[in-house]
């Protein structure tokens, strides 16, 4: 009985380090395909938005990852979590009638699915429209 135990146990731990590996190694990439996206308006001009995004992301747990400041785009990162292998969120701003459209994208570092893709991202749009308001 404690062999199939030990056996699970180091399938198990396997299963981890693997994961690890490929969250660990995965890049940021524009063109990767987001898991979710969702949008926001804000009165500020693209090059602004992502200049204010790339200010603020250190400030509430965020990394830049990636800028391409021509194209108006950035990927912020966030780490490993305990529910988590790591999110990177490309965000990309075209202006729109006036106005600034917002786009945050979801993209695990590791395959992952569920209620935690969502909360992860209804997490990140809180926090852009946070880094977005006021001066």
């Amino acid at each position: 009985m404690l062999d199939g135990i030990w056996i699970g146990l180091i399938a198990a731990v396997g299963i981890i380090v693997l994961f690890y590996g490929i969250a660990a190694s995965k890049k940021p990439d524009f063109n990767a395909k987001s898991r979710r996206a969702g949008t926001l308006k804000t009165p500020l001009t693209p090059e602004e938005a992502i200049d204010r995004l790339q200010e603020r992301a250190g400030g509430i747990g965020l990394k830049v990852a990636l800028v391409d400041n021509a194209g108006h785009r950035v990927i912020l990162s966030e780490g490993m979590t305990l529910f988590s292998w790591g999110m990177f969120f490309p965000i990309s701003a075209k202006a729109a009638n006036g106005d600034t459209v917002v786009t945050v994208g979801l993209t695990p570092r590791a395959p992952q699915y569920g209620p935690v893709l969502t909360h992860k991202h209804n997490k990140a749009m809180d926090k852009v429209r946070g880094m977005l308001a006021g001066a």
